[in-house]
């Protein structure tokens, strides 16, 4: 009993732990002086949040590293080589692809379709060569009308039944020009060569008459006598025509003269040496009577 009292008493005797002061305003920290304003203002708990989730994940870090495992994976440029039979399928001719009717590793029979390619392009070039081919057509029966010399070249011109009437027209019009623009390229030729006729006609008959007076102008002429005042002038001008003409010239020296005696001399002596006989009157006179009594006979 006495230790259960001494117990009491000593436990009435011990020192409470004083209770902490009420925590201040924000206004009242602020007039306090800066030690105690540093101790009556908590730390902010966000700095020790941080460490903690940095500790946190360094250890997780640490931990995957010892018991994770890692696949090692380097990227670089190849080309794959198959080891099988390799078919290499290509067109003949480029062409969008409209779909493919196939899937990768799918297993494909003769004669079936793979891919369907757009038509579009094809189309308009088959419409274009079938336009092509039309036109020649065109342009054959044209051709064949121009060269049939029919006087209508309309009536031999049969186009195809399915030819496009613009196009029809078109070549009607081009085959009448062109039909035309040959006749009258046809009648300037035989004008032609109907003038050239006639000038060949023409220079035959003047052939013809010259030569049907040749002999006649032969027997009657031969020789000329030129006489005269101007040696140098009309004297050597009429000798050297009468050369010319292949006639025999002879100039009477005793029936020439000319103002100055010098260029009479010269000139007579030159003509003399190219052109012409230089003889005296009664020579000439002689040979005039004697040709005459020839003739006479």
């Amino acid at each position: 009993m006495k230790s259960a009292n001494e117990a009491v008493q000593t436990a009435k005797n011990v020192v409470a732990f004083p209770k902490p002061p009420a925590r201040r305003q924000k206004d009242e920290i602020a007039f306090l002086p800066a030690a105690l304003e540093i101790v009556e203002t908590p730390p902010s708990p966000i700095g020790r949040a941080i460490g903690a989730t940095l500790i946190a994940v360094f250890c997780l870090g640490l931990i995957w590293a010892c018991f994770g495992h890692v696949d090692i994976v380097a990227t670089a440029t190849g080309k794959i080589v198959p080891s099988g039979r390799v078919k290499l399928i290509q067109p003949f001719e480029t062409g969008v692809v409209r779909a493919i009717h196939i899937r990768d590793g799918k297993s494909v029979k003769a004669g079936e379709v793979l891919i369907e390619l757009d038509p579009t392009m094809s189309t308009a070039d088959e419409e274009h060569i079938r336009n092509d081919l039309n036109a020649a057509r065109l342009d054959v029966a044209r051709l064949r009308a121009a060269l049939s010399d029919a006087d209508d070249a309309q009536t031999e011109f049969h186009p195809l039944l399915d030819a496009n009437p613009t196009l029809v027209k078109m070549q009607k019009a081009y085959l009448a020009k062109q039909v035309e623009e040959h006749r009258a390229k046809v009648a300037a030729l035989n004008r032609q060569r109907a003038q050239k006729q006639a000038e060949r006609d023409t220079a035959a008959a003047t052939i013809q008459k010259l030569e049907a007076s040749s002999p006649i102008i032969k027997e009657r002429v031969d020789t000329v006598i030129v006489t005269g005042c101007n040696t140098s002038g009309c004297i050597r001008a009429a000798a050297i025509d009468s050369f010319s003409h292949r006639y025999r010239t002879v100039i009477p020296e005793d029936c020439v003269g000319d103002l100055d005696e010098r260029p009479h001399h010269d000139n007579l002596r030159d003509v003399g040496r190219r052109y012409a006989d230089i003889s005296d009157l009664a020579s000439c006179v002689a040979y005039i009577e004697e040709w005459s009594q020839r003739n006479a006979r």
